[in-house]
């Protein structure tokens, strides 16, 4: 049977890196023969914003502050091909701003002309006029100097630069990268670990966090990664920046390939980022992966609303929807995909159109049989079981929705549970009641269990708590007789997750099974005091 596919996040840049594959290719054979004057064209192109007290470089309408991790400024700028040094010199002007001076500066340093980067860069120093700006200026030359040219001696200009208390930590972090760089990496934590220090806004401090989280992942210390961001999400107040957090956790869970931890990552990074796109789309993605498929629905959704003509939203929209057997609206979104040439749409429908929809061609069918001097009776009973039909898949798309919101708020509060919170002993010992129904949870060290019910209704919940969270398995009892003697046993059960309140009267808990997953909140019948 063939099974409908997704568009995946790594699929669309693939895509895309075939167009740049092709783009860079054409550019080199430009570049072998006009190199210069394409660069210094660049040049012309992109522009340098310079403020009081900061600078920030603009490529093509994207504002890099110099606040932020050069990381960034580094993917943004193509190496240029360094195999012809006899290429005509420009007839354009000499560089006259810092805009010009910097990027002639960078280019002099991939061509590997040292002389005349320094040249470049003392010129980009006199048209500073702001006192921290140039020691900015100086951090990236020698950042770069070292990265692109293999200079050793910029890792002392930068040391000496780290001692310079308004930039320190600024400083700091171009150190640790070029320590990266030379796999380095217990200098390179020692300088962000300085640099996090040095920090003066919070915001400063979360790029030194993610920094710092991404050497430790780098050396595949994936324990430790969390332990940094997991402190810095739970001891200090959001900021504009939260969101890198948990974007680092999500990439941290990813490599562990623990996938509904991702999913959740990226769920809190949406709330700080809601207009990211790409984000939402990722993490719609990973919501279908690790099977919260409701939750996945209502991100596609609302990426459609901020992106109406995303095909590769329509596709994947699709899939899910005929997954949870909605065959109308499938068809509609691979329709909609399909006008776009995505052909892994065409596929899907064509898929699909073999097995169910029909919606549109079953319309015009009935509309053309009833237009006949003689109709069958059944040509009207398929015209009010296609409105039925219509009618029921509006109904549960209404249910999807609201139960992709709901599944939302529990993650949000799951999450502040995991990550925002400090751990209180006991907070599920006690006590607890729910459909009628009795049971108390037993708290031991870092681990719950709980049992209530009998014979076939007899269920046991355990699991492993973090702070005031928990991952739990649902299992279920299992009766047999042998003899006489009643017996039985529990199955593997069903994961699931789950939270206490703030106030430790209320458990809720999230079952994980299919399309039908289950919610079930306790209310604590008798208080335990945590312990001291």
């Amino acid at each position: 049977m063939y099974l409908q596919q997704e568009i995946s996040p790594d699929i669309i840049d693939s895509i895309a890196g075939l167009w740049k594959l092709l783009a860079v290719f054409t550019i080199l054979i430009a570049l072998f023969f006009f190199r210069h004057p394409i660069s210094e064209w660049l040049l012309k192109v992109t522009r340098v914003r310079v403020k009081k007290g900061d600078a920030e470089l603009m490529v093509e309408g994207d504002s890099i502050s110099q606040d932020q991790d050069i990381e960034n400024l580094g993917e943004k700028l193509d190496k240029p091909d360094s195999s012809d040094q006899s290429s005509e010199p420009s007839q354009l002007p000499e560089p006259k701003e810092s805009a010009d001076w910097y990027r002639s500066m960078l280019t002099a340093i991939f061509d590997n002309d040292l002389d005349k980067a320094e040249d470049d860069f003392n010129n980009l120093i006199s048209s500073e006029i702001n006192a921290v700006g140039k020691l900015r200026w100086e951090v990236l030359y020698h950042r770069f100097r070292y990265e692109y040219a293999n200079q050793s001696d910029s890792l002392k200009e930068l040391e000496r630069l780290s001692e310079e208390m308004e930039i320190r930590s600024y400083a700091l972090r171009s150190l640790a990268q070029c320590y990266v760089k030379s796999r380095s990496y217990d200098e390179a934590i020692k300088a962000l670990e300085l640099s996090i220090e040095a920090s003066q806004n919070p915001d400063e401090r979360i790029i030194g966090i993610t920094s710092l989280s991404n050497v430790y992942i780098e050396i595949a210390e994936y324990d430790k990664a969390v332990e940094i961001v997991g402190r810095e999400i739970s001891e200090h107040p959001p900021s504009k920046r939260t969101g890198d957090l948990f974007k680092t956790l999500a990439t941290i869970y990813e490599k562990e390939n623990e996938i509904l931890l991702q999913s959740i990552a990226l769920e809190m990074a949406l709330n700080y980022e809601p207009d990211d796109a790409d984000l939402r789309f990722k993490t719609a993605y990973t919501q279908g992966e690790a099977k919260l498929s409701h939750l996945s629905v209502t991100n596609y959704e609302t990426l459609l609303r901020q992106k109406p003509s995303s095909d590769s939203t329509q596709n994947n929209l699709g899939v899910h929807l005929s997954d949870l057997g909605l065959p109308i609206r499938a068809v509609q979104y691979y329709e909609a995909s399909s006008k776009s040439d995505n052909t892994l749409a065409m596929a899907n429908l064509a898929y699909l159109y073999m097995n169910n929809g029909f919606k549109d061609e079953a319309n015009e069918m009935l509309k053309s049989a009833q237009t006949k001097d003689t109709v069958h009776p059944t040509v009207s009973d398929a015209v009010s079981i296609l409105s039925n039909k219509i009618e029921k898949e509006k109904s549960r798309w209404d249910e999807i929705i609201q139960s992709g919101v709901k599944h939302q708020l529990f993650i949000k509060s799951f999450a502040n549970a995991r990550f925002m919170s400090k751990p209180k002993p006991n907070s599920f010992h006690g006590v607890w009641k729910f459909d009628d129904q009795e049971t108390q949870v037993k708290e031991t060290k870092d681990r719950i269990d709980a049992e209530w019910g009998e014979k076939s209704s007899k269920r046991c919940l355990e699991g492993d708590i973090t702070n005031l969270s928990a991952q739990v398995l649902l299992k279920k009892w299992h009766p047999t007789q042998i003899g006489n003697e009643d017996r039985g046993y529990y199955d593997n059960g069903k994961s699931g997750i789950a939270y206490v309140s703030d106030n430790a009267d209320e458990i809720h808990i999230l079952i994980f099974d299919g399309d039908k997953n289950v919610f079930l909140d306790l209310e604590r019948q008798v208080q335990i005091p945590n312990e001291p």
